[in-house]
């Protein structure tokens, strides 16, 4: 017997084959689920919906035109230091990391803290990356208005 002949007869035997039921079956077991691919990454994602309904908002206050004026930036709680009285105006601390003045400046921000935000939350932590997130958008508000006394603005 032609040893061919053996090996042809058990593959024709076997069922080696994968029918379409079958292969559907194996993805969905093999596929994960957007949690577990995306889980890692959950708080960036959050920041930049945050971010993206923060911009559309402005863009609805400023009368529909995407190239946001200062007056709107200013009401959503731009940093503009002589504007900080008391502790009711600290919110321009924080709320100037979710403002921008145009599409552009939204994208780009989105597409760097997309970049930079997976790798860092799945290095730090997604409490850890928060907080450096905050911690960061309040220390660059924190020296835009000490730049501004120092240079007499104020």
């Amino acid at each position: 017997m032609d040893p061919q002949q053996v090996v042809s007869n058990d593959c024709e035997t076997q069922k080696d084959y994968i029918d379409d039921a079958r292969l559907k079956k194996m993805m969905k077991e093999t596929q994960p689920s957007f949690m577990e691919r995306y889980g890692s990454c959950l708080v960036t994602f959050v920041l930049i919906a945050i971010n993206v309904v923060v911009f559309g908002i402005e863009v609805v206050l400023n009368g529909f035109n995407p190239d946001i004026s200062s007056l709107v930036l200013f009401d959503m709680g731009a940093m503009f230091a002589p504007a900080i009285q008391g502790q009711g105006d600290l919110y321009r601390f924080v709320t100037p990391m979710f403002l921008h003045v145009d599409v552009m400046h939204l994208l780009f921000n989105m597409a760097a803290l997309y970049s930079a935000g997976v790798l860092l939350e799945y290095l730090l932590g997604r409490w850890n990356f928060l907080l450096l997130y905050f911690i960061g958008g309040y220390h660059r508000q924190c020296r835009f208005v000490s730049c501004r006394y120092r240079d007499g603005y104020l």
